[in-house]
């Protein structure tokens, strides 16, 4: 048997609520920066660890999607 309803809504709806909300956040952020950085090495060494750090989020939430989309599910 799959997870409840219930159980989704404890267990998992609030981290996933919180992950978009801070997606959104991120892209609020990203929107607000300077396009010509005043120290424009260290802007791109910092944005570049901000992306990698984004990707590297990104390949597991992909990841676990694939994972649970594997597995069967009630229906």
């Amino acid at each position: 048997m799959g997870m409840s309803l219930d159980r989704w809504n404890i267990e998992m709806r609030p981290s996933l609520d919180e992950i978009r909300w801070h997606a959104y956040r991120i892209m609020q952020h990203v929107d607000a920066l300077p396009v010509q950085a005043d120290f424009e090495t260290l802007a791109e060494g910092d944005m570049e660890l901000c992306e990698q750090a984004l990707t590297q989020a990104l390949g597991r939430v992909s990841h676990a999607l694939k994972t649970y989309r594997e597995k069967p599910h009630d229906r």
